[in-house]
């Protein structure tokens, strides 16, 4: 949907849309800190800086990745 009002596809007159793509982003950047809190997870964004293909070192104590953790719940639900 945003992408669509940004391009023109879409129209909002009212603003309406805008805002309420604005509360989703908020919900959703809620629901990643509750994640990363309560789990360990380290977002990509955290991730530490090095080169594209270079191996990660290992998480902080008590802390994992958040592709890792995304594939072990991914597995989990499937079973």
């Amino acid at each position: 949907m945003e992408h669509g009002l940004y391009d023109g596809r879409v129209t909002d007159p009212t603003g309406k849309i805008d805002r309420k793509i604005s509360e989703a982003r908020n919900i959703l950047e809620q629901l990643m800190d509750d994640v990363c809190e309560k789990f360990g997870v380290v977002l990509p964004q955290d991730y530490p800086k090095g080169r594209i293909g270079q191996t990660l070192p290992p998480a902080p104590e008590g802390k994992v990745y958040f592709l890792d953790w995304y594939k072990r719940i991914e597995k989990d639900c499937n079973q």
